[in-house]
């Protein structure tokens, strides 16, 4: 079920008013896009006030028509009565008022050549009525844009500055430069920012932080669970990000986050896949990281486990933990908000019903490891990020994952060799169509989710895309790997 055209117009009315002006100031391009925001603005006045208008406007339109059917000699009686019907339904839409108003105008050409009190009188009346029409438009207040589900508290530099201090506070002079957005990603929030004090060097530095309103819930989707995640895999030697300061329930702040060292390199790809061929030793070093990943003893893990904050508990096999983790995305699904989709019922269905089995002990996984989320140096992964779907489960959810990706670009068996001779665990390759069906659910909800947040008043234009086009793609792949 797609978002209605309101919701569209709303939040592409506020992207131009809050994001684009601003940037476009005191350039040649400032007063078209101030153009472009008003006809939003307008288009948005239409959808609520003309359907009333029209109403109120079409008794007095009838009547215009009973006395021009008489006064023009060369009527046709097949269109006035057409028109006249499109009037008698319970709402009026656009086309049957462009065919009234086409009638009306071609009448009143008509009428011209007919000098008389009556045909004088009735171009009269029929200007003050088209007039009404236009000033009752109007009249109209515009739209005012929707009030945030939740008010919004950013972390601004200065918020930043100060909650730096009071933690380190053995520490002087400190101050955040450089500090600004990143770009990308549906839920959580990327800062970058520079730290400098007095006696230590510039520290370039990440923040990692829940948005005002994440729309999922569930593995390491909280700052705080991915900040705990991350700290035992770099603890491992891994090469990720190294969690550095947990800031949670800071009241000036709408969201938890954790401050993290940068990682060097550059990234190669996007969401879509590549920017251009990898080579091989990349691949490689992605079989090794991922080997590596799935190695870490799950007794770093114990003390985790026993909070409960994952589906996974201690002594778990992967079968038990990978049902958990199925029944932990049904829970935030039920919760909603959501746009109706049978589907996705039909795929919690499935999923519970074909968890493979599996007696091993689950893993830590990474779920979304491919060129988005890590970055490059001499042809060898050298940082990992994004951490935010990590959970205890199997092996093969990340292998399902590249899958389709590392065979564009290599034979799967030759990497899957190298995964194995890294120490990676032995993998049931039948299971791997579930899996991919598994992530690709968790995408295909959460981009509903995503969506249906924006009725309620959540005015991320990023969320737009979510329904109108990456769940298609999420249910498409969702939908077939349940086929194979």
């Amino acid at each position: 079920m797609l978002l209605s055209q309101e919701d569209y117009l709303r939040l592409m009315g506020l992207a131009m008013e809050r994001e684009v002006l601003p940037a476009l100031e005191g350039t040649g391009a400032a007063p078209t896009a101030a153009v472009i925001a008003g006809a939003l603005a307008e288009l948005r006045k239409r959808d609520a006030v003309l359907p009333g208008l029209r109403e109120r406007l079409a008794s007095p339109a009838r009547a215009l028509l009973g006395r021009l059917a008489a006064l023009w000699p060369g009527a046709d009686p097949v269109r006035f009565a057409a028109v006249e019907r499109g009037l008698d339904y319970g709402r009026i839409d656009a086309a049957d008022w462009q065919a009234l108003m086409a009638l009306l105008d071609d009448g009143a050409k008509a009428l011209l050549d007919i000098a008389s009190g009556e045909t004088g009188a009735w171009l009269r009346d029929a200007a003050e009525w088209e007039l009404s029409y236009h000033e009752g438009f109007a009249a109209a207040p515009a739209l005012p844009a929707s009030e945030a589900a939740q008010p919004i508290r950013r972390l601004t530099r200065e918020k930043l500055e100060t909650h730096l201090r009071e933690r380190l506070s053995n520490r002087s002079g400190i101050c955040v430069s450089d500090y600004r957005a990143i770009p990308g990603g549906f839920s959580n929030e990327t800062y970058f920012f520079t730290l400098e004090s007095e006696g230590h060097q510039p520290q370039p530095l990440v923040v990692r932080k829940n948005a005002p309103w994440p729309f999922f819930s569930h593995w390491a989707h909280d700052a705080a669970e991915e900040f705990q995640i991350l700290s035992r895999v770099a603890d491992a030697g891994l090469p990720v990000p190294r969690p550095l300061w947990l800031f949670a329930g800071m009241p000036d702040v709408d969201g938890t986050y954790y401050v993290m060292s940068r990682g060097a390199g550059y990234m190669v790809g996007t969401l879509a896949g590549a920017n251009a061929a990898l080579p091989e030793a990349l691949l490689f070093s992605l079989a090794e990281f991922l080997a590596g990943l799935h190695a870490i003893p799950m007794t770093g893990f114990a003390d985790y486990l026993a909070h409960g904050a994952l589906p996974t508990r201690p002594g778990d096999t992967i079968e038990q933990a990978v049902r958990r983790n199925v029944l932990s995305m049904r829970a935030v699904w039920e919760k909603g908000p959501r746009l109706p989709s049978p589907g996705e019922a039909f795929t919690i269905d499935w999923l519970l019903r074909n968890v493979p089995a599996n007696a091993n002990p689950p893993s830590v996984v990474h779920t979304d490891c491919f060129v988005h989320n890590f970055l490059v140096e001499d042809d060898a992964i050298a940082c990992v990020v994004d951490w935010e779907a990590s959970h205890l489960g199997d092996p093969a959810e990340d292998l399902a994952y590249v899958k389709d990706q590392v065979s564009l670009h290599m034979d799967w068996g030759r990497f899957m060799a190298h995964y194995r001779a890294s120490g990676g665990a032995q993998i049931d390759e039948a299971s791997l169509d579930y899996y991919k069906c598994l992530l690709n659910f968790r995408n295909y909800f959460g981009s509903n989710i995503g969506a249906a947040r924006i009725p309620l008043g959540y005015d991320d234009i990023r969320m737009i895309p979510l329904g109108s086009q990456y769940l298609t793609i999420f249910m498409r792949a969702t939908i077939e790997a349940t086929r194979a």
